[in-house]
């Protein structure tokens, strides 16, 4: 039994094997999907030598899934100031 024969573009092609299946360049912006905070689960202060640093533990909806992360005050501060108001 032999190796079928393949050009030298197919082996060096990223996408070898999947044939019709390329995304097209201006298809990509459309195909992320934006993650939306959806509550702070919990303040907390990261001290460290001469700095405290205030985080916060949020969770986030990714069309469906759950996912939870520590993220400065200041940048959530900064991208959801609607949170912050009083």
């Amino acid at each position: 039994m032999g190796f079928p024969c393949v050009d030298a573009e197919e082996v060096s092609s990223p996408y070898r094997g999947v044939s019709g299946y390329m995304i097209l360049e201006d298809l990509r912006p459309y195909l992320i999907v934006p993650a939306v905070p959806v509550r702070i689960l919990e303040r907390q202060d990261k001290i460290l030598r001469n700095k405290r640093i205030p985080l916060l533990r949020v969770l986030w909806d990714y069309s469906g899934s759950t996912e939870e992360t520590c993220e400065p005050k200041a940048k959530m501060k900064l991208k959801f100031m609607k949170w912050f108001e009083e």
